[in-house]
């Protein structure tokens, strides 16, 4: 079996993918992946800029606040800000 490679190569864990024909299996493989690992599944896409809110919303203006990062939980880990 091939080893995964791609966005999937550096992982680890099990994701089983099954084909189907009917009742019988086709193909079968098994991904293995890290834990806990979070993965982006799509691309970002930008969404239409507005001067002012659509119908049904309204404007919340920004303002600086304090921001704060923390994990008691070290083995949930925290993706890194860098990337996009």
């Amino acid at each position: 079996m091939n080893e995964p490679s791609g966005l999937l190569q550096d992982l680890i864990g099990k994701l089983v993918v099954q084909l189907f024909d009917g009742e019988e299996i086709m193909d079968e493989r098994i991904i293995r992946f890290n834990l806990a690992t979070p993965v982006r599944i799509d691309e970002p896409r930008a969404t239409k800029a507005y001067q002012q809110a659509p119908g049904g919303m309204v404007e919340i203006r920004g303002t600086p606040f304090p921001f704060y990062r923390g994990n008691e939980a070290d083995f949930i880990p925290i993706p890194s800000i860098s990337i996009p």
